[in-house]
């Protein structure tokens, strides 16, 4: 449209027409074949960059597979990463370590402290001063019986007995020794 209102109307072979539509759509085609080849390569890389600190936690956790009989757990973890997640996720897993380890170790306390309560209620058990006041007493009624050797005998004895329990509490002397021989 011209301003007079002419239309000028032009002739020129298809091919010249089409050769320029068919320019663009090749590097239309090259621009979307670039873009999804630099989509993939990032997408590899990203996937590197997470799945890599994500393997080594993996492994991480699989040594840390405790079993009853096995209480090793590994030192602390340390994971190379710029994601910010996976160092939160490798420090809450150093502290659930620390206490695993903690508790453990608490536990085996409990433990250790339990059987040495036992082993003291069962040495009460056999409280000594009933032992010796009943061999007194054993001694007492051969003694008023007129029968010196049993009371000689059970004297022997509660000495034995008595150096048996002390000895377990101090060092034992050479005297101390002699006179448990003489005793027995």
């Amino acid at each position: 449209n011209l301003e007079n209102g002419w239309k000028i109307v032009l002739l020129q072979p298809v091919e010249i027409l089409t050769a320029r539509m068919k320019q663009l759509q090749k590097m239309l085609a090259a621009a979307i074949l670039l873009s999804v080849f630099v989509v993939f390569l990032l997408s590899f890389f990203l996937s590197e960059i997470l799945s890599k600190p994500l393997r080594e936690l993996d492994g991480v956790l699989k040594k840390m597979n405790v079993s009853d009989s096995d209480l090793e757990i590994p030192q602390e973890i340390h994971i190379k990463s710029r994601l910010d997640e996976i160092q939160r996720i490798t420090w809450t897993i150093n502290r659930m370590q620390k206490r695993i380890v903690k508790s453990v170790n608490e536990l085996l306390k409990a433990n250790t402290e339990q059987v040495q309560s036992q082993m003291l209620a069962i040495q009460n058990q056999m409280n000594p001063h009933f032992l010796y006041n009943t061999l007194e007493t054993i001694r007492m009624k051969a003694r008023v019986n007129g029968q010196y050797d049993i009371e000689r005998l059970v004297k022997m004895l509660a000495k034995i007995l008595r150096k048996n329990i002390q000895a377990g509490s101090q060092d034992v002397t050479l005297q101390m020794e002699t006179d448990l021989i003489e005793c027995y």
